[in-house]
């Protein structure tokens, strides 16, 4: 049986605490949120309510060709956009792998750039990313948001890290997050801070998306049964 060392046990006790308060704060927020509105979420642009009319969700999944799958960090973007990409086998293009170079360098923004225009010049894809570029928005058909709770989305933000610092799994471009990284930016750089960041604004960004782009279709995925309903539905057939 291997043994934790003692500076193993203490970085292991220091995440625990922070990731309790982490914890703390996300269900006094989430509570906060619920509290301020007890209503059945608006729609955002055109989208294809899943509850309304599930039949036009399947259809829209079925004749795109090119679709975008946004969401915050942690919402589960990249799972869901690979797993649309193999099952109708088409091209998957992964935002990360575009942005980051080795040792957590970006790439040129030009470069970026000439990448993605040169993979959504393709008839048919699938992209897990937000960049709003003009020429790939003008080629995409169809975006799928995941918008999950604040609270579900935190957790796993919280666990995807400690999981990735503690068995030094691999990320983008052979890029790996660490517990001295995670740690000296807790609240600035690390995920679970991106996303106590980023999660509200994002219904407002996809809204401008649908306002600036009438030609994109939305569907909205508020919860991660939403999320396997179409893996049951239309993934595994």
């Amino acid at each position: 049986m291997e043994r934790i060392s003692g500076s193993q046990l203490r970085i292991k006790r220091m995440l625990y605490y922070l990731s309790s308060l982490f914890l703390l704060a996300s269900v006094f927020l989430f509570y906060v949120r619920r509290r301020r509105s007890s209503q059945a979420p608006r729609p955002i642009g055109q989208e294809i309510e899943l509850h309304r009319d599930p039949s036009a969700v399947l259809e829209a999944l079925r004749t795109s060709r090119r679709i975008r799958v946004m969401g915050c960090s942690s919402s589960g973007k990249s799972t869901l956009a690979a797993n649309i990409a193999e099952a109708r086998g088409v091209r998957y293009i992964e935002g990360d792998e575009l942005m980051w170079l080795p040792g957590w360098r970006l790439r040129d923004p030009e470069e970026v750039r000439a990448m993605l225009h040169t993979a959504t010049s393709e008839d048919a894809w699938t992209l897990a990313g937000n960049t709003r570029d003009a020429y790939a928005l003008s080629r995409t058909e169809l975006i799928i948001f995941l918008h999950l709770s604040f609270w579900m989305t935190m957790r796993r933000g919280i666990v995807r890290t400690f999981r990735r610092c503690w068995y030094h799994e691999m990320c983008c471009n052979g890029n790996f997050e660490t517990f001295s990284f995670v740690l000296g930016n807790i609240f600035t750089e690390s995920i679970p801070a991106w996303i106590w960041k980023t999660h509200a604004g994002f219904p407002a960004r996809v809204e401008k998306l649908s306002q600036e782009c009438p030609h994109i279709r939305i569907i909205v995925l508020r919860s991660a049964e939403k999320v396997a309903w179409i893996s049951n539905n239309m993934l595994h057939k």
